[in-house]
């Protein structure tokens, strides 16, 4: 297999949604619930929503606000609360097709989304039981 990086404007990068399809598929991660932008999940509700940091409703505003306003508005989200309704019931599934065998949950480090879903995640967590 090649491995998951890609050229983007110029960069190469690391494509972490492709290389845990592909630990998946090895056998070394037996349940995933993750999205990409631009899936079936999005809802056209989610219009007005700001998902990225270089959104012009965010010009004059510093990094650090920029990263809260994003934060703050994908959490209102339609797409979020999908997001969080997916990660409890891969718990579930997990918890009953394995009783008894250790859940672990890995966030990945990003942007401000993915600090959102980790600031989240003890809560879904616990929502889950």
């Amino acid at each position: 297999n090649t491995p998951p990086f890609r050229p983007v404007n110029n960069v190469t990068v690391f494509d972490v949604f492709e290389h845990c399809e592909a630990l998946q598929r090895a056998g070394r991660i037996r349940w995933m619930a993750f999205d990409r932008p631009g899936t079936s999940t999005t809802s056209p509700h989610d219009t007005n929503v700001i998902w990225s940091i270089s959104d012009s409703r965010l010009n004059g505003m510093t990094d650090k606000e920029k990263w809260a306003a994003v934060r703050e508005s994908v959490a209102q989200s339609v797409w979020f609360h999908g997001f969080q309704t997916r990660i409890k019931h891969t718990i579930g599934l997990a918890a009953q097709s394995e009783p008894g065998r250790e859940i672990r949950l890995v966030c990945i480090q990003g942007g401000p989304i993915t600090e959102l879903e980790q600031e989240y995640m003890t809560k879904i967590v616990l929502d889950s039981r």
